[in-house]
């Protein structure tokens, strides 16, 4: 409900505790603690109301347009926590170095259309992989859907591994630093990959 809550679902076991906004269309934004031992505690932002909850091994977003933040160190940490964008287009951040590839993220993060590298630093000489396979778990298992990338310029892509969707086309500009790139299964069912990737503007002073 409305205002500032606190929701301790209580440490220890094996048990599986999950929230849910997915009733609500009003949008949230999450903020996923990434140090280890607190990887179940999470922030949520609503209308201005901010939820804290404790020991929560699955949540579920809104029907909204919602938005989740994780560094890099916590990816690791994530154990069998699930992230679920549900309904709409929903957007994970990541800051940190880019040390991960997106196998890291399949089994904590569902129905996420974008994700937003841009504030992460690239690591010389390593690749962000990224294949069709993990397009299609990503992006909540739509055949035909789009995941998009937003990153800065130095950070390079590479797009094996994949054992399903492993024909690979560059389908070119589709907008201003936007490349777009499909991926099908040789059935006739694609997933698709947007880059957004602007250059690093200088200033009017010394650079």
């Amino acid at each position: 409900g409305a205002g500032n809550d606190t929701i301790d679902l209580g440490s220890g076991g094996t048990d599986q505790d999950t929230v849910t906004y997915s009733g609500d269309t009003d949008a949230i934004t999450v903020d996923i603690d990434g140090a280890d031992a607190n990887v179940e505690n999470v922030t949520v932002t609503q209308n201005g109301d901010t939820d804290t909850i404790t020991d929560v091994e699955t949540l579920v977003g809104s029907a909204s347009t919602d938005s989740f933040t994780i560094t890099s160190a916590g990816i690791a940490a994530l154990g069998t926590n699930v992230f679920d964008g549900s309904a709409g287009v929903d957007s994970l951040t990541i800051t940190g170095n880019i040390d991960f590839e997106a196998a890291d993220l399949v089994d904590n993060f569902k129905n996420i259309e974008s994700i937003n590298l841009s504030g992460a630093t690239p690591v010389a000489a390593d690749d962000f992989i990224i294949n069709g396979d993990n397009i299609f778990d990503l992006i909540g298992n739509v055949i035909g859907g789009t995941l998009e990338i937003i990153a800065v310029s130095g950070i390079a892509f590479d797009f094996s591994g994949a054992t399903t969707y492993t024909n690979i086309t560059n389908n070119g500009i589709v907008g201003a630093y936007r490349t777009q790139y499909e991926f099908d299964d040789g059935s006739g069912n694609s997933v698709f990959l947007e880059i957004y990737q602007p250059p690093i503007l200088g200033t009017a002073g010394d650079d």
